[in-house]
């Protein structure tokens, strides 16, 4: 996105190619948008049989807490709040000039829609490994039998044998019947730590931290918050009994690698930030004397020279 880059402890002037980045946004889009519709339209899940007597897949069918459109949702616009009061707050000490085709853009708006994108990504990055796993694995729910309501020889109970050959009585509900196949592992959990884990690690690093105690601690309360968000998700999905319990812990496994990996690598977010002191503000005044006052460029200077 940045092909020149002039850079300051404090000062950043910045050329944006803004195509390349739009295309790359559009490509994501379409790719995550296709592997949650597709593969429901046009592939089925592995046919996995199971014992008639097994308690862990006959639990009654309850709506979903947290609804897959409510997700999308919480981690579209959720982390897109977060991520511009950060570049707000941000703006305050580091002053980032852009610039494409001549137009001047807004720092803020350029950062926010960065970063956000970006997190964005590894989210659509989860879902290209989550959704194959669902059906190639075809675990079932613990739902499954009264969502199924399968037709087999009940012989088969009395002797305890492995249900291979049935079928589900579902109905209308062959698209329900479908999702029950998908519990291994949890895409709600999964997701949301994507996109939970990116955000933290963003947070760290763009916010400064100074003497400025409310940040201090408002930093990790939002941190400790955002992943409590993502946590209570997966929590949701055992009590709602649309995943065991495994799916749900390796949901939240991959998801936070995949947050990590996408926020140090691919966006390269710094884990380390920059402590902003008073001397170094000052000194920052005199480096760039058109944002600072004539009083203050000689209130540095005496201090300079008495150190």
């Amino acid at each position: 996105m940045e092909s020149m880059q002039e850079t300051n402890k404090f000062l950043v002037r910045k050329k944006l190619k803004l195509e390349p980045f739009l295309i790359n946004v559009l490509i994501g889009t379409i790719i995550g948008i296709s592997m949650e519709i597709l593969p429901n339209l046009y592939l089925e899940p592995y046919c996995r049989g199971f014992y008639c007597n097994d308690l862990t897949i006959q639990l009654p069918y309850k709506s979903s807490t947290i609804s897959t459109s409510m997700l999308f949702t919480s981690i579209f616009f959720l982390p897109l709040v977060g991520t511009l009061i950060t570049e707000i707050y941000r703006s305050k000490y580091y002053k980032e000039f852009y610039s494409w085709r001549g137009f001047k853009l807004n720092q803020i708006l350029v950062n926010s829609f960065k970063y956000h994108a970006y997190n964005l990504l590894g989210v659509v990055l989860t879902l290209l490994l989550t959704i194959p796993t669902k059906f190639i694995v075809g675990e079932l729910r613990p739902i499954f039998l009264d969502i199924c309501n399968p037709l087999y020889d009940n012989i088969y109970c009395h002797n305890n044998s492995y249900i291979i050959n049935y079928k589900c009585r579902g109905n209308n509900y062959d698209q329900t019947v479908k999702e029950a196949r998908l519990s291994f592992f949890s895409g709600h959990a999964s997701l949301a730590m994507t996109a939970a884990v990116f955000f933290m690690i963003y947070m760290q690093s763009r916010i400064p931290r100074g003497n400025d105690l409310v940040i201090i601690i408002i930093k990790p309360i939002i941190q400790v918050f955002t992943l409590g968000l993502a946590l209570y998700t997966g929590y949701t999905r055992i009590i709602d009994g649309m995943h065991h319990l495994h799916d749900v812990i390796v949901g939240y496994i991959v998801g936070a690698l995949f947050g990590y990996i996408t926020a140090k690598y691919i966006a390269e977010l710094k884990t380390k930030i920059d402590r902003i002191e008073q001397n170094e503000m000052e000194l920052q005044k005199i480096e760039f004397p058109l944002i600072s006052s004539n009083e203050d460029i000689t209130t540095c200077k005496k201090k300079r020279c008495s150190n």
